[in-house]
């Protein structure tokens, strides 16, 4: 069944989401340069995350994969994206220390529209089922990463 047109909306903002994570992440490592390659490591896993979501787009558009927004609307993507720059607005208005900025990235990656956000997709064999499967095991490594990350600056 092809896409409806907000659906693919939802899609594209799927990917604008994952970007400007990334260079939110990329912006915190130049301001707290002393734990830059952690910071670095996160944009580039949101990358990753970026083209993964990409290929399940492109899967979904050749119709070989399903997909199911549920109650996710393009206004949530839109308010998503509009939390991701007030946290870069605070980042270059020297409103942040890194344990707030941690704090707030936690906080996005443990919402429940980064959480389940590969449950939109249907999958349609057990390959695919293993790679979504995957995803969201990633998705709660991500978040102990961070987590760990805040307790060793935080125990100092």
């Amino acid at each position: 069944m092809p896409l409806k047109d907000y659906q693919q909306k939802i899609l594209d903002l799927l990917k604008d989401k994952e970007l400007a994570l990334s260079e939110l992440y990329k912006e915190i490592s130049e301001k707290f340069y002393q734990n830059e390659e952690f910071w670095s490591n996160l944009s580039e896993e949101k990358l990753y995350r970026l083209q993964q979501i990409e290929e399940l787009c492109d899967q979904v558009k050749q119709e070989k994969m399903g997909f199911d927004e549920k109650k996710t609307k393009t206004y949530t993507l839109y308010t998503f994206m509009e939390s991701i720059q007030d946290i870069k607005d605070q980042l270059r208005n020297n409103e942040l220390n890194e344990i707030k900025a941690l704090s707030l990235c936690h906080d996005l990656e443990n919402s429940i529209l980064e959480r389940r956000v590969y449950e939109y997709f249907i999958p349609y064999n057990d390959k695919q089922k293993a790679v979504l499967d995957k995803l969201k095991i990633d998705i709660n490594d991500y978040l102990k990463n961070i987590q760990a990350q805040k307790n060793k600056i935080v125990s100092g």
